[in-house]
């Protein structure tokens, strides 16, 4: 079965994660997408790339699990593919699944990486 990915406003099945979207219009036809995301119960963003040139779409696939697709802005590099667990504070990247990078650290490096 296929995972349909949002560029919209979601919030998760359980209620506890919303994932917000910034929409800036970069050319003609073309919109950026830039991802907030917040625990609910607590108040906390968990990741935010409003602001920046970080393009993406997401998809609640399990209580607390979130597939994103980001890419950078203008898309000539290959998105990346990151599953992540906001209950445990996680990032799992498609090419390592069996490693954990906490959200706070993998977000800092993309950040940094322009």
């Amino acid at each position: 079965m296929g995972i349909s990915m949002a560029f919209g406003d979601q919030v998760s099945p359980d209620g506890r994660f919303r994932i917000e979207f910034d929409w800036v219009q970069k050319r003609p036809h073309h919109w950026l997408r830039s991802p907030r995301i917040i625990d609910v119960d607590r108040g906390e963003v968990l990741l935010d790339l409003w602001g920046t040139h970080w393009d993406g779409a997401a998809a609640f696939v399990a209580p607390g699990i979130l597939l994103l697709y980001l890419q950078p802005y203008p898309g000539v590099a290959p998105p990346l593919k990151l599953r992540l667990d906001l209950r445990e504070r996680s990032v799992i990247p498609e090419q390592a699944p069996t490693e954990r990078v906490p959200l706070a650290d993998f977000f800092a490096g993309l950040l940094n990486r322009n």
